[in-house]
């Protein structure tokens, strides 16, 4: 599964798009690094203890950099 911001939300995507823009057709066959250019990156869901912790939102790295 991936993700993308749009406007300022973390909007998941079930399955890439086949084509995106105008002029990208079998988008969702190309590499990761093009995905990641256009904005798209993967959900890593974490490890936890589910009996102690639980999984609350969705965030991007950037909220850790300073």
């Amino acid at each position: 599964m991936k993700a993308r911001i749009i406007k300022g939300k973390i909007v998941k995507y079930p399955k890439l798009p086949s084509s995106f823009g105008n002029t990208i057709i079998g988008f969702d066959k190309l590499d990761s690094s093009v995905h990641e250019s256009f904005g798209f990156y993967d959900i890593i869901t974490p490890s936890y203890d589910s009996k102690t912790q639980y999984i609350s939102n969705l965030h991007t790295i950037d909220d850790y950099e300073g």
